[in-house]
């Protein structure tokens, strides 16, 4: 048996929320000289779960670590006269240093194994592979939300045409929402699915919203977002975790309501009462 190294390697989309994702691996049997690393071959998962992410670069970056990677694994495997390896660190920390803040190698991991090529190739598809389609295409988007549940209610109301898009500006961002109603406080009406495939993508969102959230807080006028939702089936403990990080990102210039379809006739109804009674608002 021989005892083999690896690490994973994620992407780190928001550093003050360490929410990422992993994109790839890099695995190291020394006994045999086995050095090799497989990155996402597609971006999907990460647009999934950002979609602000610029998909070329991240890429190019992508192949570009994994072509490094795979060109010292074939020197060492050729045995060229290279510096010994003892830890993988040596290697991944000269490519990727430790402080960098969007790519972020994981711990060292190790294991045993009688053929090291076929665990590398078992861990890249479960830990990195297994997860690439991070949302099931039949499952309704952000937009289909709103179109499909919530619009409705507005409808009846006569409300959606009083509903413009607005871009919130920050103290470092400028956020945009298509559906706000000033009263008061900006009210911005966000349609948004939490009923994804697996708990890990749910959780991912929660914490990208959180981040935008406690950017919102620094906005110079009040704002007020209402989630109009689709709650992840079948899960309770996983929507109490959805609605209590969104809530906790509540503060003085900014509330946050997290709403289902049975909450939307009144909040319809409770708005139009608003327009009626400020009719130039």
């Amino acid at each position: 048996m021989k005892t083999y190294q690896y690490q994973l390697l994620h992407y780190v989309h928001d550093y003050l929320t360490g929410e990422f994702v992993n994109v790839g691996i890099v695995f190291f049997e020394p006994q045999t000289r086995f050095l090799s690393a497989a990155m996402l071959p597609r971006i999907q998962r990460v647009s999934d779960f950002f979609s602000d992410v610029d998909g070329r670069k991240l890429h190019s970056v992508l192949r570009h670590i994994e072509n490094t990677l795979n060109q010292q694994g074939k020197a060492l495997s050729e045995e060229l006269d290279l510096e010994p390896i003892n830890n993988l660190e040596q290697v991944t920390r000269k490519l990727i240093p430790k402080n960098d803040a969007a790519w972020q190698w994981s711990d060292v991991k190790k294991g045993i194994t009688m053929f090291p090529d076929v665990t590398f190739h078992n861990l890249f598809e479960r830990l990195v592979l297994r997860y690439a389609d991070s949302v099931t295409p039949s499952r309704p988007s952000d937009d289909d939300v709103w179109r499909q549940t919530y619009k409705k209610y507005f409808d009846k109301y006569r409300l959606t045409s009083k509903l413009y898009p607005r871009v919130v500006p920050t103290a470092h961002d400028a956020i945009p929402f298509e559906q706000t109603y000033q009263n008061g406080a900006l009210h911005c009406y966000q349609a948004v699915t939490f009923d994804l495939e697996r708990p890990d993508t749910v959780k991912a969102k929660a914490y990208k919203w959180f981040g935008l959230l406690n950017e919102l807080r620094s906005s110079v006028e009040p704002v007020h977002v209402h989630f109009l939702t689709a709650a992840p089936a079948h899960d309770i403990d996983l929507w109490h975790f959805v609605e209590q990080k969104l809530k906790s990102a509540e503060g003085e210039n900014l509330k946050v309501d997290v709403l289902g379809e049975a909450d939307a006739e009144l909040l319809a109804r409770n708005l139009r009462e608003y327009v009626n009674r400020h009719p130039t608002s």
